[in-house]
């Protein structure tokens, strides 16, 4: 049927094929990550999104280094992430835009500059109110790093364990997981 074509055609016509197939491919992928909510994060984003949890953010100082809500003593307490039922979109606004009225800072540096901030703006604010400006601004992919590193490693997860301390710290008998159950021992 296809005699007339010769074999080189043939060839380059597949490559062409295959080419549009992985661009198109790329371009569903692309678009299903800038969703946000429908790909899974990899591995470097839960990495990166640990790292600014622990520095950049300090969420590790009133949410505690598991998400439990277990704070640094000088910090605010913050709730439990691993009980949290917040979508990944309430999650990116608590994060950029903070909680009003409460010790939740913002971190999106035009926060309240507009109405991005569950509609409202600084002059739509009491000033004990506003949100205080977290540690450091995060920027709009950071905040979705955090969020990766969050429903990957805290929401959901129940009791610390030794195990997931460990994890944590990356280190087999790290200084104050040895007290903790048993992976194990919490789910028997």
């Amino acid at each position: 049927m296809w005699d007339w074509v010769g074999h080189d055609v043939v060839k380059s016509l597949g490559k062409v094929v295959s080419c549009a197939v992985a661009i198109g491919f790329g371009l569903t992928l692309l678009a299903v990550t800038l969703d946000g909510s429908i790909a899974q994060a990899g591995e470097r984003e839960i990495k990166r999104g640990k790292v600014i949890w622990n520095n950049k953010s300090n969420c590790k100082n009133c949410h505690g280094w598991a998400g439990d809500g277990r704070a640094h003593p000088r910090s605010p307490p913050g709730p439990s992430l691993r009980i949290s039922e917040l979508d990944r979109e309430s999650m990116r606004e608590v994060i950029a835009c903070g909680m009003p009225g409460t010790a939740m800072p913002h971190h999106d540096r035009h926060a309240y500059t507009d109405d991005r901030c569950y509609g409202l703006t600084k002059d739509d604010l009491e000033k004990e109110m506003m949100p205080k400006m977290g540690n450091k601004p995060i920027r709009p992919t950071e905040i979705e790093m955090v969020i990766d590193y969050i429903e990957a490693r805290i929401k959901g997860r129940g009791k610390v364990t030794l195990e997931e301390c460990e994890e944590y710290f990356n280190r087999v008998g790290a200084k104050g997981c040895a007290k903790l159950p048993k992976l194990a021992d919490v789910t028997n």
